[in-house]
Parts: C-alpha cells; sequence; structure tokens
C-alpha cells in the first residue's frame, strides 16, 4: 500500500478515533486561541507557541488507534506507527509554520523597527526548535508516555526561559543565535523537517513496543 494511500485509510480510521470530535475541537480552539494571541502579539510569542500545538492532537488520536483491531490486522501496519503519523505531524506543523511566518513576516515589515526584526526572528526560531521537540514527544509518548510528558514540559519550560518569557531580561537564545528573519526562516525549516526525521527514525525505533499502560488504560476507561 503507498504513502498517499495509507494516508488516506488512515483518514478513515480516524473518524472511529474515541472522542475524536473532542479532540478535534480542542485543537481547532488551541490554534485559534494562539492565532488571535498571535496576531495581537500578546505575551512574548506565547500564540505563536499554542499554534505548533495543533498538530499533537490529530497525531495522539493516530497513535492511539494503532492499538485497535482495525490497525493491528492491517498489512500497513507498521507503515501506520512509523511513516503516516511522521507525514501528517509535518503537513500540520508546515500549515502552523508557514502562517507563523507569513505574520511575523508582515509584522517586520509594518513595524520596520530593528527591535520587530530581532523579535520575529526569535519567535521563527524557537518555533523550528520548538516543532524538533513536540516531534519527538510524538514519536514516544504513546510507549512512555509518563516519561516523554516530564522530558517534554521539562525541556518546554527551560527552553521558554531561554527565550525570556518570564520576567523582562533579554533572552539567551537571541544572543547565542543573533539571526536576521531571512536566516531565522531558513534554520526554522531545517529544524522543521529534522523533526520530522528523528520523529520517523524514533517511531522505527519503538513500534515493536506495547503501548504505555498508561495510555492503554485511559484508553479503556473511555470506551467503558
Amino acid at each position: 500500500m503507498k504513502l498517499v494511500e495509507q494516508l488516506r485509510f488512515a483518514k478513515k480510521c480516524l473518524k472511529y478515533s474515541y472522542q475524536v470530535k473532542v479532540n478535534l475541537i480542542c485543537g481547532a480552539i488551541m490554534g485559534l486561541l494562539g492565532l488571535v494571541y498571535e496576531i495581537a502579539n500578546i505575551n512574548n510569542g506565547m500564540g505563536a507557541y499554542l499554534m505548533m500545538l495543533v498538530s499533537v492532537y490529530p497525531t495522539s488520536l493516530l497513535y492511539q488507534l494503532c492499538s485497535s483491531q482495525l490497525i493491528e490486522s492491517s498489512p500497513c501496519r507498521k507503515s501506520m506507527m512509523t511513516a503516516v503519523p511522521t507525514v501528517l505531524m509535518l503537513c500540520m506543523n508546515m500549515v502552523s509554520y508557514l502562517l507563523l511566518i507569513g505574520i511575523e513576516g508582515i509584522r517586520t515589515m509594518v513595524v520596520g523597527t530593528p527591535q520587530a526584526a530581532e523579535q520575529s526572528a526569535l519567535v521563527i526560531l524557537s518555533c523550528g526548535i520548538i516543532l524538533v521537540i513536540l516531534d519527538l514527544y510524538a514519536a514516544f509518548g504513546q510507549k512512555y508516555y509518563v516519561l516523554s510528558l516530564i522530558l517534554m514540559a521539562g525541556s518546554l519550560v527551560s527552553f521558554f526561559g531561554l527565550c525570556g518569557m518570564y520576567g523582562h531580561g533579554d533572552s539567551l537564545l537571541r544572543k547565542l543565535f543573533p539571526l536576521s528573519v531571512p536566516a531565522a526562516i531558513i534554520v526554522g525549516l531545517c529544524l522543521a523537517f529534522l523533526g520530522s526525521l528523528l520523529q520517523y527514525g524514533a517511531s522505527l525505533l519503538v513500534y515493536k513496543k506495547p503501548m504505555s499502560p498508561f495510555v492503554l488504560n485511559s484508553i479503556l476507561r473511555q470506551r467503558a
């Protein structure tokens, strides 16, 4: 089964996910809230970070489906646990990330100050790094949920500190990587694709592992 056909199969399977509407609505609200925050330029790029989280919702649903008999008996079981979630997340990441780049690019041109350009470059670069963190979490989360969640939360909290989101100090990330907006876009896109490659590689390493008991018990409780 080719990848395109597998993506179509995954789309059909998502309809049978438990509480799929609730999860997709939550993802849509997260994306809309992030978009509003980003356009209004609230809280040092918090809207941009919320926009990057949108892809986690459908990807997690797809990973959870892999525990069902429908996927277990499918000839494309391996791809449904590795390539398909990676491509799905990459496509959704690109939509959010390119939208973010467009907004920050327009803001840089409209405001026209060096400070605005520096802030836009920081937001674009930091979101590229966040995508790498989220991609790795997506790959490991369904197999090692608690550990992955702790590592992701710790990574994001530490990273937000580097970005200067706590207090009013300057960003250490900006000092370490003083990039222009075009350079930040190039580096950020490279990071986005790197994250997808890491997600695919990590998925290949763990797809044969049993699903995390925490995730499995949660699914069973919801379906009970």
